[in-house]
């Protein structure tokens, strides 16, 4: 009973430790169009895992350049549903915010500055729920604020 135990907990600590989020091109789910994908709080070019390969990585409320910590190397900060610049919280530095699973372009809460709505693991452009309009489709778990800005940077730098 205790290695049934063990194979259970072993095999979900596995699966856990390895698990992705693809990122994948308008509405496929083809090998071929993943865009990137999302493990161990790295966004990784492609279908790549590869260390080389990284494009930029989460560490708590900031998201870093590369594989890169250190500070000067700071893309976002990431505070109650607002991503900053760099490693400011200015509220002239706001590059993006999310209000109703709309997001919305720097410090703005207009309907005319929406970029991007977030509708069951879809990403369409503007406003719209249209299947035309998807840009982007996530497989795997939710993501969250912050995986969702490292991944729009990812695909739109």
């Amino acid at each position: 009973m205790k290695k049934f135990i063990f194979t259970i907990l072993f095999t979900i600590i596995t699966i856990v430790s390895f698990s992705q989020i693809r990122v994948y091109n308008r509405t496929s789910m083809d090998y071929d169009d993943v865009l990137c994908t999302l493990q161990d709080n790295r966004i990784y070019k492609c279908n790549s895992t590869d260390y080389d390969d990284i494009i930029c990585n989460i560490d708590g409320d900031r998201i870093y350049k590369g594989a890169s910590s250190n500070y000067s190397d700071i893309l976002f900060t990431i505070d109650r549903n607002r991503a900053y610049w760099g490693s400011d919280k200015c509220y002239s530095k706001i590059y993006m915010n999310i209000v109703n699973n709309k997001v919305y372009r720097g410090t703005s809460n207009d309907y005319d500055d929406i970029i991007a709505t977030i509708h069951n693991k879809r990403i369409y452009e503007g406003t719209s729920k249209d299947y035309d309009d998807i840009s982007f489709t996530t497989s795997g778990g939710n993501i969250s604020f912050e995986e969702f800005v490292a991944i729009w940077y990812a695909i739109n730098h």
